[in-house]
């Protein structure tokens, strides 16, 4: 994945329902500093995790990228080997709703990748930095016509395994994905 998502596109019930919550939930300046569009590294957004206080999957603010070595932002997770990477060990799990996202080609032509279903979710990995949830996008080797475009796609979860993704610490083999072409 190279680094940019789009969280709203406008068709999205679902999506919109996530939005007039956030803007029902939080004071207006924390709203207005939200990525509702396209969301690239660095951005807060909003990401679906496990509440243990609650015992349910909650909506929440999420800033996209956790500092790695030089404060460079890791923004991705190989879904093959973060399971045994002590850089990921104490992260939980997370999913990104979305509209699509991008991958650029190596003419650097950029293509948006969708499905049929009113939103996506990208499997992710969070943990707490500076008082702010933080997160990756877990990423696998593209499928279908998209290896054409670019080697790694995000790992996709329909909703109810994106919930089961984020109560549960499965292994990254367990957990279903689907792809369907843009």
């Amino acid at each position: 994945m190279c680094g940019k998502y789009i969280f709203d596109d406008g068709d999205s019930e679902q999506i919109a329902d996530m939005i007039n919550l956030a803007q029902n939930t939080f004071a207006p300046d924390v709203y207005r500093s939200l990525s509702f569009g396209d969301v690239s590294p660095g951005q807060r957004t909003l990401g679906a995790f496990f509440n243990r206080q609650r015992g349910a999957v909650r909506l929440g603010i999420m800033q996209w990228g956790i500092s790695g070595r030089n404060k460079r932002l890791v923004i991705n997770a190989r879904s093959e080997t973060a399971h045994a990477a002590s850089f990921f060990r104490n992260c939980l799990h997370c999913a990104m709703p979305a509209s699509g996202y991008y991958e650029w080609d190596a003419d650097k032509t950029r293509y948006l990748f969708s499905t049929n279903d009113d939103c996506i979710f990208m499997a992710g990995l969070w943990r707490m930095e500076n008082g702010m949830p933080r997160f990756v996008v877990m990423t696998m080797d593209a499928q279908g016509e998209n290896a054409l475009i670019h080697p790694r796609q995000p790992v996709l979860l329909t909703y109810e395994n994106a919930k089961t993704w984020c109560m549960q610490n499965t292994t990254f083999n367990d957990i279903p994905r689907f792809f369907t072409k843009a």
